[in-house]
């Protein structure tokens, strides 16, 4: 299938989609044909190349010269990429993937516009997201505010991310990298949508999560973020998720990595020493609690169904 843009109509805004990528070609194929399988389909395609990567680079130019590729000296991680294709897009909403997820309903660009329209205040949409061996949830036309998404399957609200600080460059950014934006959206007093109604497929087992690097990456990025992030008062609370996150893997049995994580804090903590920049302490405790709420209010997108909890509909 063709990969040239296919426009929206004039009633819905345009829409780009953002996919870094490093070495997957088999999996960043299969993203791109369900991408042109949509209809309509996003008005650009832009595809981060990590550095060292020229075989993918090579073959997005000669396979899809529709599709825009960015690439990067040095190695920034899927964050830093994020950070690139996000400045480098033409339109307002932005679509973001993985090179191993793309969007499972033909009409998912329709539904993100008329999300977007819907809910003018979110910055962020995060879509509901599964996995290999996981069953498929249910495109229920609901929507709820939350604290977190995955870049793997979300929907930014481009001039809302580009004031702020985006992402951090780590080649594994494993524990940080959502988080980090989504403390930045709520310091700036904005807002993170979850909805039911878009679909994404993550084509992974999620079984790498259990190697020693990543295992070592999420226990150092935990301090880093606490570090850049976190006022002087939550300090202390950073440490404590630091040493949770330890217990987790003990108790999962995944010992490989973790004496590394913690010998590379202080080391991880100095490299990024220029990057210390707190979100106000009220924007902190927002975000914590609205994290640690397990049962968020939730509203229906139909206009002919009841509000849930007496929360007001949002017509589609």
């Amino acid at each position: 299938m063709s990969l040239e843009p296919q426009p929206h109509t004039a009633s819905l805004p345009g829409i780009s989609v953002i996919i870094p990528t490093w070495r997957r070609v088999d999996l960043l194929e299969t993203t791109l044909a369900r991408l042109a399988a949509c209809a309509p389909g996003p008005d650009e395609i832009l595809v981060h190349v990590d550095h060292g990567d020229h075989e993918t680079a090579a073959h997005l130019a000669a396979a899809h010269p529709a599709v825009k590729v960015l690439a990067s000296s040095t190695q920034v991680g899927p964050g830093g990429g994020r950070n690139k294709l996000v400045r480098a897009a033409q339109r307002a909403i932005l679509v973001s993937l993985d090179d191993d997820s793309f969007p499972i309903d033909p009409d998912f660009f329709h539904r993100t516009a008329k999300i977007m329209e819907a809910y003018p205040e979110a910055s962020v949409v995060a879509c509901n997201i599964f996995h290999r061996d996981e069953k498929e949830p249910e495109d229920r036309p609901e929507a709820c505010w939350s604290s977190s998404f995955v870049g793997c399957g979300c929907i930014y609200r481009r001039d809302d991310i580009l004031p702020l600080e985006g992402y951090l460059d780590l080649p594994l950014a494993y524990g940080a990298e959502e988080v980090d934006l989504a403390l930045q959206l709520f310091g700036a007093g904005r807002k993170i949508l979850f909805t039911r109604w878009l679909r994404v497929f993550h084509n992974t087992s999620m079984a790498h999560h259990e190697s020693a690097a990543i295992n070592a990456a999420k226990i150092a990025n935990l301090a880093l973020l606490a570090y850049v992030r976190y006022p002087a008062p939550l300090m202390t609370r950073g440490v404590l998720q630091v040493l949770n996150r330890v217990v987790y893997a003990v108790t999962a049995r995944r010992y490989h990595g973790i004496a590394e994580g913690i010998g590379s804090i202080p080391r991880h903590l100095w490299r990024h020493r220029g990057l210390r920049s707190p979100v106000p302490l009220a924007a902190a405790r927002r975000y914590l609690d609205m994290r640690n709420n397990t049962e968020p209010t939730v509203w229906r997108l139909e206009p002919s169904a009841a509000p849930v909890a007496g929360a007001p509909e949002r017509g589609l």
